[in-house]
């Protein structure tokens, strides 16, 4: 038999199923609507001690197994609420009763690959041919008839009986509950209690009796959406997730599609504090996607990496520093006591690094030296910056459109562009790890 759950409404099954949580039905509902009989629990726990462990009267027993007898299985373990409470939260969702009619119609029209449904006639001899909607409407009455538990008969018309038929495509099709949830609760009383009977599951050991089921089926709806969503990138600038974006299509084209980067076109503000606030921002909200946050390998991205590590975010929500680069080691840079050579990896290194030495160099085959600006008592570092970033930039963009176009032979620019590709994977990789207690 299996163990089952069972979704009724006002005492009529709408839906059931065995063996597994319907983690999706149950993340329209909260903890607040938990309801557990105590009394049936105890009897239950009463009725199958061995008599040996313990001494009971036998009345006691008697009691206890005429409770359990009188008692309706779905009144003892589950979640309850109005149908207007579960109609909203499925509209939140976005499971609209439109929406959810249109994409259960669309499915049969694409199944028997005609206009209108084909039935048999009202008088038993031919063929009628009805809209699809009208088609799906008979199909859902007829299958509250079919799952009526009272023991009434299942007497179906022709009509709906082969309407029915007509459904079993989508039915069989391991479709989301909800969107046919919504399509049954469209047109009932909004003042009806909805509730999922999880006392089976419960007995056969999926979970405690106190454990938080509609929050960890929340939970693992929220990890399945993170995991399979797109990744958000979040960049000091709109530059930076260009050259960024551009890199990914080159060095990784397999998984290119599956990062966001965030919209820069109403200009906000750029920089460290932007990555920064952002970040905390998206963690505070709850956004669900996986988000990385990309800072520039120089003091003030290591003052952002602090405060990032300073509070804790969502497991979701990662954050690299741009790669150090082995041509960073022994620089050119230029300050107050005028021209030296460093090594400006924590300093200046930013997204232009990435591209290979050869970017770095001007016209005449000399790097495009540092210029210090101020430094950072804390961290004992000097702040600094390329001198002629434009520059630097437009040799990145002609490079990356020769390797784009079939050329870009030269090996210099690929291990530092690999270098950040895998940081930035890998940051996915960890961000899609959380949530493991989710779990049934």
């Amino acid at each position: 038999m299996g163990a089952r759950w069972r979704l009724y409404k006002e005492g009529k099954q709408l839906q059931w199923g065995k063996n597994f949580v319907p983690a999706r039905l149950l993340s329209l509902f909260v903890e607040a609507e938990k309801y557990v009989d105590t009394k049936w629990l105890l009897a239950h726990d009463l009725e199958n001690t061995s008599i040996d462990v313990i001494v009971c009267e036998e009345e006691q027993m008697e009691e206890a197994a005429a409770y359990i007898e009188r008692t309706p299985p779905r009144e003892i373990f589950g979640y309850r609420a109005p149908v207007a409470v579960v109609k909203q939260r499925l509209d939140l969702m976005g499971f609209t009763s439109g929406a959810c009619k249109e994409e259960v119609v669309t499915l049969l029209r694409e199944v028997y690959e005609t206009d209108q449904f084909e039935i048999p006639s009202a008088q038993g001899e031919g063929e009628a041919r009805i809209p699809y909607e009208a088609a799906l409407e008979t199909a859902l009455s007829a299958l509250l008839k079919v799952q009526d538990e009272t023991g009434a008969p299942h007497r179906l018309t022709a009509i709906e009986d082969a309407c029915l038929d007509a459904l079993e495509p989508y039915l069989g099709s391991e479709a989301d509950h909800r969107t046919l949830l919504a399509l049954q609760l469209s047109t009932m009383d909004p003042a009806h209690i909805l509730s999922v009977d999880l006392h089976d599951l419960m007995l056969s050991g999926y979970f405690a009796v106190e454990d938080a089921v509609a929050q960890v089926a929340f939970d693992e709806l929220t990890q399945e959406l993170s995991s399979t969503g797109p990744v958000i990138v979040v960049t000091e600038g709109s530059s930076d997730a260009d050259l960024l974006q551009r890199m990914l299509r080159i060095t990784a084209p397999a998984v290119a599609d599956f990062f966001r980067f965030l919209d820069y076109t109403g200009k906000p503000a750029g920089g460290v504090d932007h990555v920064v606030k952002t970040l905390r921002s998206f963690s505070a909200a709850g956004v669900t996607n996986r988000v990385i946050g990309v800072l520039d390998n120089d003091v003030a991205g290591r003052i952002g990496d602090r405060t990032l590590r300073s509070a804790p975010l969502r497991p979701t929500i990662k954050w690299i520093m741009l790669p150090d680069v082995p041509y960073a080691q022994n620089y050119p840079t230029l300050g107050p006591a005028g021209e030296g050579r460093d090594d400006v990896n924590g300093c200046a290194v930013s997204i232009e690094f990435q591209f290979g030495e050869d970017c770095l160099r001007g016209a005449d085959g000399q790097l495009t030296p540092i210029q210090w600006s101020k430094g950072d008592k804390s961290l004992n570092a000097r702040q600094g910056e390329l001198s002629d970033k434009r520059a630097v930039k437009r040799r990145i963009t002609a490079m990356l459109q020769s390797i784009t176009s079939g050329g870009g032979k030269s090996p210099t620019p690929w291990p530092p562009m690999h270098a950040l590709t895998e940081a930035l994977i890998d940051a996915a990789k960890a961000a899609g790890e959380s949530g493991s207690s989710a779990s049934f």
